[in-house]
Formats: C-alpha cells, sequence, structure tokens
C-alpha cells in the first residue's frame, strides 16, 4: 500500500541519511515537526539521537482521536470511512486515505508516552484539532517538555504575527545545542 502510517515513518527515518548523502558536510542538529510530523517524531524518538534538539508545533499527541475528529468534519464520517474503507482529506492537495492508515494509528498511539527527554512543544490555546487539554495531559506526563502556548493561535497558526512567535521561540531552542 502507497500510502499507510508503516510507509510515513520509513520517509521520517530516511530523510536523515538522505539529507547526509545530499550535504555530507552537515550536521543533523534539529527537528522542527508541526502536527502529523510531531506524531511521527514522538513516534521515532528511539531513532533521534539525544544530541538532537527537538521542536514540536501543535503536534497530534493523540493521532487517532485527532484524525478521527477530521473525518468527522471534514469527510464523510467514521461510520462511512469504514464502511467504503477510504476517504478524502486534505488542504490544498486531497489524498485518499485508506481505512487501515487509521487502524495503523490506532495501534501506535503515543498519548500516554511517557519520555525523557527535552522537548519545545509550541501550541495555540485556540486549536480545534489537537486539543489544549489532550497537550496539557500530554505535557503533564512529560515534565521534561517545554510547553508554550501562542494566545489566540489555531492549529495552523495563520493569523498575523503567530508565525513570528513561533520562530522566535523555535530558532533559539534549536540552535542551543550548537555553538553560534
Amino acid at each position: 500500500m502507497l500510502f499507510s502510517l508503516q510507509c510515513c515513518r520509513n520517509d521520517f527515518c530516511s530523510l536523515g541519511a538522505y539529507a547526509k548523502m545530499l550535504f555530507p558536510e552537515s550536521d543533523w542538529s534539529g527537528i522542527f515537526a508541526t502536527s502529523f510530523g510531531g506524531y511521527l517524531t514522538l513516534l521515532s524518538m528511539a531513532d533521534i539521537p539525544d544530541n538532537i534538539q527537538i521542536v514540536l508545533r501543535a503536534p497530534a499527541v493523540n493521532m487517532a482521536a485527532v484524525f478521527s475528529r477530521i473525518v468527522e468534519q471534514e469527510g464523510s464520517g467514521m461510520v462511512s470511512y469504514q464502511q467504503s474503507g477510504s476517504v478524502q482529506l486534505g488542504y490544498d492537495h486531497r489524498l485518499d486515505v485508506p481505512y487501515s492508515f487509521y487502524e495503523e494509528l490506532c495501534r501506535n498511539d503515543i498519548f500516554m508516552q511517557q519520555s525523557d527527554r527535552k522537548m519545545l512543544l509550541i501550541h495555540g490555546d485556540c486549536d480545534d484539532v489537537v486539543l489544549p487539554e489532550s497537550i496539557a495531559d500530554f505535557c503533564s506526563r512529560n515534565p521534561k517538555i517545554t510547553h508554550q502556548v501562542i494566545t489566540g493561535a489555531d492549529h495552523r497558526f495563520l493569523h498575523p504575527g503567530e508565525l513570528d512567535r513561533v520562530m522566535d521561540a523555535a530558532v533559539p531552542w534549536l540552535l542551543s545545542g550548537k555553538c553560534v
């Protein structure tokens, strides 16, 4: 199957090797991941060296619930999704997502994960995709996570100045492991 969680994980894990091939003199020093990418990062923590700085923006810490909510809001609903075997979702580019993807998400739940790893998690208090209470619960189980809230921001941080505030927090965090 072309679209699966396993394919996404493989692509995520292959990215570092590919970047090293293209830029052999560079060092992998940081990850900045958003939403599903944040979920993949958390799911792949065992493959990420300890010296890598991590910034997560609105990570889908409860990805199966987030995905189900999206299917209910933007798709045909979960019952129809299960019966038909797929749903089309996306913003600018619609993607056909097989029901087996949702089943993989359910089998790879990271919501109760506990990590002994420092990272920065940036989230908007008006996010209706990854709910603020879900992020708060996740961060309470992971005390090494620095949780920064952007007041008024939703999931996509599209209001003027919100992405600037994200970058103001993320850049120093990402550079904190390097001498500059």
